[in-house]
């Protein structure tokens, strides 16, 4: 194995390595970015309704900022079937 090869399979382990962890759960989750959120959530470590209330309780914090017109905390809440269901791709019928 050439020294070439061996370093791209060296540099493509360790970014498949690194794409497939992910770290611990963060204090306050409305620093996460989208990808980072996402990561937590298909690995369990946060749920979207956690998620959702903390942005919830941020906005609430910041009230004074008048960042939003209408907070609709009800409207927020996770739907009352599992998030799997939303995800399912309808098959066409001929």
């Amino acid at each position: 194995m050439s020294l070439r090869s061996a370093a791209a399979t060296l540099l493509l382990a360790l970014t498949v390595a690194s794409c497939a962890t992910t770290g611990p759960r963060p204090t306050d989750l409305t620093e996460l970015g989208v990808t980072d959120a996402a990561l937590l959530i298909r690995h369990k470590k946060i749920t979207s309704a956690e998620l959702t209330q903390a942005y919830l309780a941020r906005a609430e914090a910041n009230a004074d900022l008048n960042a939003y017109i209408t907070l609709d905390r009800a409207g927020a809440k996770p739907a009352p079937f599992p998030a799997a269901a939303a995800t399912i791709t309808p098959r066409l019928t001929e």
